[in-house]
């Protein structure tokens, strides 16, 4: 299948199975963020397995449909390229398998603090079985986001006929990241005569505005600039370091303090390092392994797409 340009490439494969382009950030070339700091490029962000090209569907060998998902969490399938008719011919999503359903992805490479805009393009079922009451005026589902600031967003489909697509390409969705790999969730909202009519989604995207770094107060300053009193403090604190005696205790520590600032810093350094550390995994390795071999998503890579090619994966 050939991938549109806007889809994340894998960009470096570091021989673990979790080396997906959902951690990977890039540039978006002329993307608008409306929510962006002026003068600040978004970052692309890599949603695993967001045109849903995984599990593959065999038409070749009758099949329609496929499941379960690969990367998402929640119960539901994805419909082949010909079922889903997408102008891009793109595999896509429902919603509804066995009834409403949801299922949700979670941006690892984002941080919080940062701007995000999330996309993605929808359709009202195509599955023959449904009725024509519950596609006439549209389906609907929701957006949410876990460890964002947004509200919940109601969604409506364009109204289709039994049998027929009706893309809406383009939809967003943007929130500011409360927490590191926030995670988005698309649930439906029908429950109609047909348990398995919901509406379609495909080609999921994601760029981010990082949070501004925090600048240093004493980094050099333009000519001519009035000095910082507060660096100019720290200079007077050197030279008056410098004229202690080097066994005066007492005279250093009335200059320079004891250390409690340095102290706390090696504290909270320790802790967070404890916190990474002691991070639980969202995926067992097995399992991400298997994601990472299954021939939906290591069959379409291009070599542009990986440092080694998936046929010297050792871990497949």
């Amino acid at each position: 299948m050939k991938n549109r340009e806007i889809r994340s490439p894998l960009a470096v494969l570091t021989g673990i199975a979790l080396a997906f382009s959902a951690f990977v950030a890039q540039p978006v070339s002329g993307s608008a963020n409306a929510n962006a700091n002026a003068g600040v490029e978004p970052l692309r962000v890599g949603v695993l397995n967001g045109d849903f090209a995984a599990p593959l569907v065999e038409e070749d060998k009758g099949q329609k449909w496929q499941s379960p998902l690969v990367g998402w969490t929640g119960e539901g399938g994805v419909y082949g390229r010909t079922l889903a008719a997408h102008p891009s011919g793109l595999q896509a999503a429902s919603l509804n398998w066995s009834g409403a359903g949801a299922i949700g992805t979670t941006l690892k490479a984002v941080r919080e603090g940062a701007k995000v805009t999330v996309r993605w393009d929808d359709s009202s079922s195509t599955y023959a079985s449904c009725t024509a009451a519950q596609l006439a005026g549209g389906q609907r589902y929701t957006v949410s986001v876990e460890g964002g600031d947004a509200a919940e967003k109601p969604v409506t489909t364009k109204p289709g006929q039994v049998g027929g697509a009706a893309w809406t390409r383009d939809r967003t969705f943007t929130f500011l990241a409360t927490r590191d790999a926030p995670r988005v969730v698309f649930t439906s909202q029908e429950k109609g005569a047909h348990v398995s009519c919901g509406p379609l989604m495909t080609d999921v995207r994601a760029e981010q505005v990082p949070k501004a770094a925090a600048t240093d107060p004493c980094a050099k300053q333009d000519e001519g600039a009035p000095p910082n009193p507060a660096c100019t403090d720290q200079a007077a604190n050197k030279d008056a370091i410098n004229q202690c005696p080097a066994s005066s205790r007492d005279c250093l520590q009335s200059v320079a303090g004891d250390g409690a600032e340095e102290k706390q810093g090696i504290s909270d350094q320790k802790t967070t390092q404890d916190k990474f550390s002691k991070t639980e995994r969202e995926t067992k390795p097995d399992a991400a392994r298997q994601e990472l071999c299954g021939t939906g998503i290591s069959g379409r890579l291009t070599p542009d797409d990986v440092v080694v090619p998936p046929g010297d994966w050792w871990f497949c």
